[in-house]
């Protein structure tokens, strides 16, 4: 998957990003959590990230 961030918004070394339900009718949104120091190398989010916990 594929999709832009500011490049104002800060994102830490450990950033993930996760897909989920946000409606009962089945939208779909994609939540991104910045996490860790330092910043996210390339702004990119490796693909063998840990999944993050559900807030």
């Amino acid at each position: 998957m594929r999709f832009d961030i500011d490049t104002d918004v800060e994102l830490g070394a450990d950033t993930s990003a996760q897909i989920k339900t946000d409606s009962i009718l089945g939208r779909r949104a994609l939540g991104v959590y910045s996490d860790g120091r330092g910043t996210l190398e390339d702004r990119t989010i490796p693909s063998s990230a840990p999944p993050c916990p559900t807030p």
